[in-house]
């Protein structure tokens, strides 16, 4: 082996030696350790806020099914009064439920009581 081989040989140790010796130093080092505690605490309170996500999230769930089943109730009022309301039309207003103006009688279209918004046709009168 020449000296030239010889020097290369020695230097790849040395650099081995000292890669060797500066990753135990970080190893061992109060860096590593604050940065692994910071790492942990920042899972601690990954977590936590993931917990109060879900229960957010759960007591929204909770509150929009109340507010659907109170819209559900009003939706069957809504059809209640919209029923008691064409009731009325028929009954006071004597007026045709589906009343579209017809431009040649004057009255409603669909029904044959010439009726348009409980007045008789007095164009042919």
């Amino acid at each position: 082996m020449t000296a030239r081989e010889a020097l290369e040989v020695g230097a790849f140790i040395l650099a081995a030696l000292v890669a060797a010796v500066g990753a135990a130093a970080y190893l061992g080092s109060k860096y590593r350790k604050a940065a692994y505690a910071e790492k942990d605490a920042y899972i601690v309170a990954l977590r936590e806020s993931r917990d109060e996500a879900q229960a957010q999230c759960e007591r929204a769930e909770e509150c929009n099914r109340g507010l659907a089943e109170k819209n559900r109730l009003l939706e069957d009022r809504l059809a209640a009064v919209e029923a008691k309301v064409c009731v009325l039309q028929d009954l006071v207003l004597r007026q045709c439920r589906h009343a579209e103006k017809d431009p040649v009688t004057g009255g409603c279209r669909f029904c044959g009581r010439d009726l348009w918004y409980g007045q008789k046709n007095m164009e042919g009168a």
